[in-house]
């Protein structure tokens, strides 16, 4: 019963790594009670040992762990995009009225949504009239944009100044842009408000949200 009595706890307990110590630990059961103090020798060594090797899998686990950290900031950073620092310099082309190029990038600005280019609002051409507002407020003017994001076509997303003016709310308070809540969380709200009380742009009759008239 001593036997199995071992077998249940210790050597279950401490794994197989021990099991070349099985046959000792066996011949010391079998002799006299005389010699069971011999036990105890034994019993501290698997005991130092156990000791040493939960210290060493401590240390191995801290070390996977540390790996596992490294290898995960290196593959967030392969698969994030590179954000740029400010982009500044003139513009080269205008796109739409929230899009434009700029020292070779693509960039849509953050925040506003402005009638696509084909898009007609009330009878008027608001998506190529906010083309051209944009480009008004670009021309001949250096324009730095800090980068927010990338979207889905690989366009820097980008709060943009031009004369030290916020050039996303120059669009919509001109009423040539809406304030786009689902990324801006508001931010320019009161720049529509202005341009939906003055009927300025698109305000000035009736017209489909930009994002609406793409759902078609």
């Amino acid at each position: 019963m001593l036997r199995k009595a071992w077998e249940a706890t210790s050597l279950t307990r401490l794994g197989v790594c021990f099991y070349p110590f099985y046959d000792t630990v066996d011949k010391f059961h079998r002799r006299p009670d005389s010699d069971a103090r011999r036990e105890i020798p034994l019993q501290t060594k698997m005991a130092d040992r156990t000791l040493s090797i939960r210290k060493l899998n401590h240390r191995i686990r801290q070390q996977h762990r540390s790996i596992a950290s490294s290898l995960l900031a290196i593959m967030l950073c392969a698969a994030s995009p590179t954000f740029a620092s400010d982009l500044s310099g003139r513009v080269s082309r205008v796109h739409d009225g929230d899009t434009f190029t700029l020292a070779g990038q693509k960039v849509r600005i953050w925040g506003i949504d402005a009638p696509e280019l084909k898009q007609q609002c009330g009878g008027s051409a608001c998506g190529n009239i906010a083309r051209d507002a944009l480009q008004d407020l670009v021309r001949s003017r250096t324009v730095v944009c800090t980068q927010v994001d990338r979207d889905r076509y690989k366009r820097v997303v980008a709060s943009c100044r031009a004369a030290g003016r916020d050039i996303g709310e120059q669009m919509v308070r001109s009423g040539n842009a809406l304030d786009y809540r689902r990324y801006s969380r508001g931010r320019y709200r009161d720049a529509e408000r202005s341009a939906q009380a003055r009927r300025v742009g698109m305000w000035s009759g009736e017209f489909d949200r930009p994002w609406d008239y793409r759902r078609r």
